[in-house]
């Protein structure tokens, strides 16, 4: 009996099937029971039914499909690498059970709920950006991501984040946030945009990065930070002009 509904999955998976990659005899749960590495970008896959047969998956790239579900991929406790990104998920609550995940790619999609995201403490890379968050509360349980791309989502709080200690790449393109006051507890941002989202104060951006600047030297001359379309006021401006003058690399 043939493991997967989707054609188009199935000719992913076959590919990595050694004994039938290059026939058509029935893939069976056996064949894929040690399968790792799946890909299948712009495929037209919309089923990824069988997929939880591939028990030994490590690594699963299925961007610009059709997808809408993501049930299949509970319980595969061995994943690591997921890009999903361009197709049309919006629960991702299948992935609370890969405990293993580093690595989670699910830009262009329409999630709004990242909850689940929130126990899956290995993760180090999230691209999150072009869905319908506003709440990243969970994301702060995350111990050791230092990517995380948030860009055209509805977020305006931030509350939290500075418990992200590793944090150097944080992305908040394009979305409602005015108070950087969590912001200040970072301290080893790399890189930070913050393009057009409706921020007018940088007084607490400006005292994280001079505390660091004056001090320990440890992000703050290394920092690359983005403001484009911002309507930053008099005194935020003023700022700006300070920082570049002491060596802050600030665009514009």
């Amino acid at each position: 009996m043939a493991v997967f509904k989707d054609k188009a999955l199935e000719a992913a998976v076959r590919k990595q099937v050694f004994a039938k990659r290059d026939n058509q005899e029935v893939i069976t749960a056996e064949d894929v029971a040690t399968v790792s590495i799946i890909e299948g970008k712009g495929a037209g896959i919309t089923d990824l039914s069988g997929l939880e047969k591939c028990t030994a998956l490590a690594s699963l790239t299925l961007s610009d499909n059709k997808i809408t579900s993501l049930a299949a991929i509970k319980g595969l406790e061995r994943l690591q690498f997921l890009d999903v990104a361009n197709n049309q998920i919006t629960d991702i609550s299948p992935l609370a059970t890969c405990k293993m995940l580093q690595y989670i790619e699910l830009t262009n999609n329409k999630v709004a709920d990242v909850s689940a995201l929130g126990g899956i403490t290995s993760l180090n890379s999230l691209y999150l950006a072009g869905n319908q968050i506003s709440d990243v509360s969970a994301l702060f349980k995350l111990p050791k991501v230092w990517t995380l791309y948030l860009d055209g989502n509805k977020i305006s709080k931030l509350d939290g984040i500075g418990q992200l200690k590793w944090l150097s790449m944080l992305s908040l393109k394009g979305n409602q946030v005015s108070d950087l006051t969590p912001v200040e507890a970072l301290t080893d941002l790399q890189f930070l945009f913050l393009d057009k989202n409706p921020v007018a104060d940088l007084a607490p951006l400006h005292r994280a990065w001079k505390k660091d600047n004056d001090g320990p030297r440890e992000w703050a001359p290394y920092c690359q930070i983005f403001l484009n379309d911002c309507p930053l006021n008099d005194a935020s401006k003023k700022l700006v002009e300070e920082m570049k003058k002491a060596g802050a690399r600030i665009t514009p």
